[in-house]
């Protein structure tokens, strides 16, 4: 791991920022363990889909596959109370409204002082609302999404995350109590060719501040963009489907160079909530974190209860701090990586025990410069490359639900 130094800071926090992001390099140097309710809740619904709940089941907003800019499954669950409107029609429109609120926790491998654990709280509040609009006909849909953390203390209140939308001004440190973003999703079939479209554009500290959005469109923002597409060669044969997306969550060229400094240039980062955009030092958000770019293709086949699959990635690892600090160092001192994978899903047949699969995922990936580890000790003069192989298995059985017992 690099060498980060820092007084107040674990040794395994993340090298570059390290006092904005609990994005640790690793979990420490030992083997851990953990229990949680995972993907657990209890839910009391109504009349058209309304419902309230509380939760600790991973919460996805988004059309992405692999880039959930918002809220997706990279890091665990965070418990939660949540609430769900009913579904009202305005001719042929389809409106729903959901709102979160819950509690985010600090790794074990962010701050490690006396002043962090005892008098600053490592929790954080995230206030959440999604307004989604969907046009039943053509099977377009738009969501606009406000997320907001707050330091632990602050009353909660579902109004919370209303305050992205009407704050009208900002210091060097964006907002000094509180850290968020909004988002504009659009999900756009092309129903002659049967491909789906989707893309999602956020900004953080002041979604839709209008100076800031006239003078700075692109200040603090984050992006993606992709395509997805099912067919069938013939009524009865194989389903393939294939996916692609680019996604970015780096500043622009000129963000980095702003007056107002590199501290606010990042979505994920904060320097109040210094946890950023995380969860037990895990990103709530997609895992390529803060300041990267992606890229990602995959195609599957299935048929008969079995699929097979492979995808191939591209990642630019924090690009706004390679260029801010380290690109005077070494040109090609870029951190990326390339990733090549399969995957293979099969129904297992076992008599007396229904419904039980197996599921394999695995490949090779070859990364370069990883968190620019040699840079925090002397010059690169050549890229420094890591190879990895992994394979995951997984073998699941659900119970059959079968009739209602009374």
């Amino acid at each position: 791991v690099a060498d980060t130094t820092v007084a107040g800071y674990s040794s395994y926090a993340y090298p570059w920022d390290q006092t904005r992001i609990d994005w640790p390099q690793r979990m420490g140097s030992t083997a851990t363990g953990d229990m949680s309710p995972g993907q657990s809740f209890l839910e009391i619904n109504g009349w058209s889909r309304a419902a309230i709940g509380v939760s600790t089941e991973n919460i996805w907003w988004g059309p992405s596959k692999r880039y959930p800019m918002i809220l997706g499954a990279t890091s665990d669950g965070f418990p939660h109370a949540y609430g769900r409107s009913p579904t009202v029609a305005f001719g042929p429109f389809r409106t729903t409204i959901r709102a979160v609120l819950g509690q985010l926790s600090e790794s074990a491998y962010f701050g490690q002082t006396e002043w962090d654990w005892r008098t600053e709280s490592t929790r954080n509040l995230l206030g959440a609302l999604r307004v989604e609009i969907g046009e039943g006909t053509t099977g377009v849909q738009v969501a606009v999404t406000s997320v907001l953390r707050q330091r632990w203390g602050v009353k909660p209140s579902l109004s919370n995350p209303l305050r992205i939308f009407y704050r009208t001004s900002q210091g060097l440190k964006g907002e000094q109590d509180a850290d968020g973003f909004g988002a504009i999703t659009l999900v756009l079939p092309v129903t002659s060719i049967g491909v789906k479209l989707h893309g999602t554009w956020g900004r953080g500290d002041f979604f839709v501040d209008a100076e800031d959005l006239l003078t700075e469109l692109e200040h603090n923002q984050f992006w993606a963009v992709g395509l997805h597409r099912v067919w069938r060669r013939t009524d009865h044969g194989p389903r393939w489907t294939f996916s692609a997306e680019h996604a970015s969550s780096a500043a622009s060229a000129t963000q980095n160079t702003l007056p107002r400094g590199p501290r606010s240039a990042s979505v994920y980062r904060h320097d109040i909530v210094r946890e950023g955009h995380t969860q037990r030092g895990q990103l709530l958000g997609a895992s390529i974190g803060p300041g990267a770019r992606a890229t990602y293709v995959s195609l599957k086949r299935a048929q008969n209860g079995r699929y097979t699959g492979v995808l191939v990635e591209r990642i630019l690892w924090d690009m706004d701090t390679f260029r801010r600090k380290l690109v005077s160092l070494s040109p090609n001192g870029q951190d990326r990586e390339w990733l090549f994978g399969g995957r293979f899903g099969t129904e297992v047949k076992i008599s007396g025990l229904p419904n039980l699969r197996l599921d394999a995922f695995g490949g090779a990936s070859t990364r370069w410069n990883r968190q620019y580890v040699r840079f925090t000790g002397s010059l690169l003069d050549q890229p420094e490359r890591e190879t990895n192989l992994w394979l995951d298995l997984r073998l699941a059985w659900t119970p059959d639900r079968g009739e209602v017992r009374k």
